[in-house]
């Protein structure tokens, strides 16, 4: 049996983006979910622990990877892809 793959979901205040989507995955089998914001007044503010715990990382809008690769870039160093969640 496989370890469930981590996924860490970011948006600023982690009050309803992040915060949805990790509750849309909860309990999902194969899935560990996480959410965080980048803003002082986040819910739960991102950390390099978290950046670190987790397989994959989706952020909600451009800035928010400007801020993490400004904040964090040791942590985000070997992201072969680290960017917007959606297309376009």
């Amino acid at each position: 049996m496989s370890a469930a793959s981590k996924l860490l979901v970011i948006c600023s205040r982690n009050r309803f983006r992040s915060l949805t989507a990790e509750k849309i995955y909860e309990g999902l089998p194969g899935y560990e979910v996480r959410s965080a914001g980048t803003q002082p007044n986040a819910r739960i503010k991102v950390t390099e622990g978290l950046l670190g715990w987790a397989d994959e990382i989706f952020v909600m809008e451009k800035s928010h990877l400007i801020r993490l690769r400004q904040k964090f870039p040791e942590a985000l160093a070997g992201s072969a892809d680290c960017g917007p969640s959606h297309s376009g």
